[in-house]
């Protein structure tokens, strides 16, 4: 859930907007090795705005990846479940 908040809510109102986000546990957490995700995910955002072949895409690269991920997307693009399931083939 997001709760979007104008700059108005605010004194002084910043010259950002705002959102509450609400986060909601998994009832079962994925099987994937938790380092190896926050390294994944650490590099994918590395450089945001930029597209994946250049940071994730080499990576990738570097730990041999047998399969096929489409670099040609931004890091943001890449919904949880894309990252947690090449956590899952790289582990």
């Amino acid at each position: 859930d997001v709760l979007f908040v104008p700059p108005e809510s605010f004194d002084p109102p910043p010259r950002v907007d705002s959102a509450v986000v609400r986060m909601v546990p998994r009832a079962e957490p994925a099987k994937v090795a938790p380092k190896l995700l926050e390294e994944l995910v650490q590099v994918a955002f590395s450089q945001r705005r930029k597209l994946l072949r250049h940071t994730l895409g080499r990576w990738l690269e570097a730990r041999q990846f047998p399969g096929t991920f489409d670099t040609q997307r931004r890091a943001e693009e890449v919904p949880v479940a894309e990252y947690v399931a090449l956590a899952q083939v790289c582990s």
